[in-house]
């Protein structure tokens, strides 16, 4: 089938498909999907690093952040979750930067209503 030729129905039904397989489009501008949400504050655990941050958008193969903090050490991780902004080391982004972080480095990740940390530490 040619995509030019296609109803809107089944438009929405390959969307459908492709969101289910991981592959759908970005979700931007307040838009949420089952797991992230936009505008939302994120925690997001890396293979290498840990980054907190305000998330502004969502992408197959990326998430991005403002208002960013690269985690240096938490602490007792634990510890560091009950009480978010208590981390041992945090080193911020300046305020304008929006950090990309690529999903296929994520161990974990969650969404917090906690205060993002914003000094350095």
């Amino acid at each position: 089938m040619n995509i030019n030729e296609m109803k809107y129905g089944e438009v929405i039904e390959l969307k459908k498909a492709l969101e289910g397989a991981g592959l759908g489009v970005e979700s931007k501008g307040g838009v949420d999907n089952e797991y992230y949400k936009v505008g939302g504050n994120i925690f997001i655990r890396t293979v290498t690093h840990i980054v907190v941050g305000k998330l502004l958008a969502v992408y197959p193969t990326e998430l991005v952040v403002n208002n960013a903090s690269w985690i240096a050490d938490t602490g007792r991780y634990a510890d560091s979750m009950k009480d978010f902004g208590n981390f041992s080391e945090v080193e911020p982004y300046p305020v304008d930067v929006e950090v990309i972080v690529n999903r296929s480095s994520i161990i974990d990740a969650h969404m917090t209503n906690q205060q993002l940390p914003t000094e350095q530490k």
